[in-house]
């Protein structure tokens, strides 16, 4: 990529892939400046925001948590943002979360599920009417939320999914429901940053980039929404925290192009492309090492150096987990987190919590390879690479100097 040419010439060649922290670190220190609030890569003239921040040690590990139990292999009557205030439900959460960070899960993803009324709605859709999240669901989120900052998960991302009539991938869509659902946004979003872990990303729509092999009027319909959203959002609150996550294509035989599709449509505005790019490779090992491939060769040929997060891959897999490794090996492009769905490729019933990344955890570099001091957010774009050096999955590279105590490159 382009926009890394220099830093990776000033590093002494080609950065392993999972741990290329010092080539994005001159960026990061002139997005902290806060002499532009956007980069421009050289390729596109494309503008987009500052970069995502990676982690020194390697990908962070999570799970997407929805449900405290898929019992029966159903989802009625387990969600846990319409139960969460029912007798015993809170102690089970606690307990599932506990488990979960004491395994090694680091990140969670939370996907809200709303539609205007829930009726007699039981499998974990909350309502929306109004714009606002009601109570007793507003309570259960703010417990929820306590909860993931109390047990000191590092990341929280929540992902927006619109259903029925609010939802523009279906046929019955109610164009007006657009500004409940940006209403509701707001409000969710303040309770998360109010409530949750220090560091929150939000998709403004579950798998909203539209493929082309939907019918055309869904395709015009959720490109008008998104578009529109992304505009609405990045104009009242910056492009920092924000994106719309794409399913990757499983092998040659998906030319849906969902990714192109979103890239096109948020471009045509002029609004600023996100700061990283959630995929969902919910496949085999072959289908998800096809997706990241075809998304990072996507990006390229479009100039962009945002980096990867893996919202959503199946769960626990260790071929899958090493599928990821060697794209990550492989490519000039930062993986900065790896975030499993609960249910194992092939299966038809999910996995019930507490969920564990076992299998993921070969995507982490060793703890004895940990020898090198920490990329500091304070480092200047032009401060020289010191001699210092970090090893990952065999490979060393160095890191700018006047590194501090923190474990991440911080550019917020």
């Amino acid at each position: 990529m382009r926009i890394l040419e220099a830093e990776r010439t000033r590093a002494g060649g080609r950065l392993p892939g999972l741990l290329r922290v010092a080539a994005v670190a001159s960026v990061a220190a002139a997005a902290c400046s806060g002499a532009d609030d956007g980069l421009t890569t050289r390729a596109t003239g494309i503008r987009s925001g500052p970069l995502i921040e990676p982690t020194v040690d390697g990908p962070l590990l999570g799970s997407n948590y929805t449900h405290r139990s898929f019992a029966g292999c159903t989802w009625n009557g387990y969600g846990i943002l319409h139960t969460y205030s029912s007798e015993g439900v809170a102690d089970d959460v606690h307990e599932q979360l506990r488990q979960m960070r004491s395994s090694g899960v680091e990140s969670l993803r939370l996907i809200v599920w709303h539609m205007r009324d829930v009726a007699r709605q039981r499998w974990g859709v909350v309502p929306s009417r109004g714009g606002r999240m009601t109570q007793p669901f507003r309570g259960n989120l703010v417990a929820y939320l306590a909860e993931v900052r109390r047990l000191g998960f590092r990341r929280l991302t929540i992902s927006f999914s619109p259903q029925w009539t609010n939802s523009p991938l279906r046929d019955n869509y109610d164009p007006g429901s657009f500004e409940e659902n940006w209403a509701f946004i707001q409000d969710v979003r303040a309770l998360v940053l109010e409530h949750g872990p220090a560091d929150v990303r939000f998709d403004l729509l579950n798998e909203g980039a539209p493929s082309d092999h939907a019918p055309a009027r869904q395709r015009a319909r959720t490109t008008e929404y998104v578009e529109r959203m992304w505009r609405r959002y990045t104009d009242a609150f910056g492009v920092g925290d924000v994106t719309v996550s794409v399913i990757a294509p499983e092998s040659a035989r998906d030319r849906g192009h969902r990714l192109e599709n979103l890239l096109d449509m948020l471009t045509r505005g002029g609004a600023p492309l996100p700061t990283w790019f959630e995929l969902h490779v919910n496949y085999h090992a072959e289908g998800v090492a096809w997706g990241l491939r075809y998304a990072d060769s996507v990006l390229t040929a479009r100039g962009l150096a945002q980096p990867l997060i893996i919202g959503e891959t199946s769960y626990n897999d260790a071929a899958v987990a090493e599928a990821i490794r060697v794209f990550a090996e492989g490519a000039d492009r930062l993986l900065v987190e790896v975030t499993q769905w609960f249910r194992r490729a092939g299966a038809s019933c999910e996995v019930s919590p507490p969920y564990e990344v076992d299998a993921f955890l070969s995507l982490r570099p060793p703890p004895d390879r940990h020898r090198g001091a920490p990329v500091s957010a304070n480092s200047s774009a032009s401060s020289s690479f010191a001699s210092a050096s970090m090893s990952g999955l065999g490979r060393s590279f160095s890191v700018p100097s006047g590194a501090g105590p923190s474990p991440e490159l911080l550019i917020r």
